[in-house]
């Protein structure tokens, strides 16, 4: 299935649970699911009509699932990160509201000067 399944069948107990399954246990377990394996790698133009390698941006595209796992795997992760204080005070994490993203970018900045 993929998210057209789950979009369509939002409203049913029985395609929600199944979706809710299907993702549970790859974060329970570790076993990954054979299509999740399968990564492409896509190379998109950095400015529009230059193809030359060295100025091209590769990204990589996976199964939508899996990408959904691997974003709630790293929010869990920096979520017990920060409640046990194992980030450095100037990384940019979940709290928003103490710690920005520009504050470290600052703080190297001013450091090379």
């Amino acid at each position: 299935l993929h998210n057209g399944h789950f979009k369509a069948g939002i409203y049913s107990p029985m395609v929600a649970q199944c979706d809710a399954l299907f993702r549970h246990i790859p974060l329970t377990t570790g076993f990954v699911p054979d299509n999740w394996r399968h990564l492409m790698n896509f190379a998109i133009e950095k400015k529009p009509g230059d193809f030359r390698l060295t100025k091209m941006r590769t990204i990589q595209l996976m199964n939508s699932e899996s990408q959904a796992n691997y974003k709630k795997l790293g929010r869990l992760a920096m979520a017990y990160g920060e409640e046990h204080h194992l980030w450095p005070m100037d990384s940019a994490g979940l709290e928003n509201t103490i710690k920005r993203s520009i504050l470290p970018c600052l703080n190297a900045l001013c450091g090379t000067f």
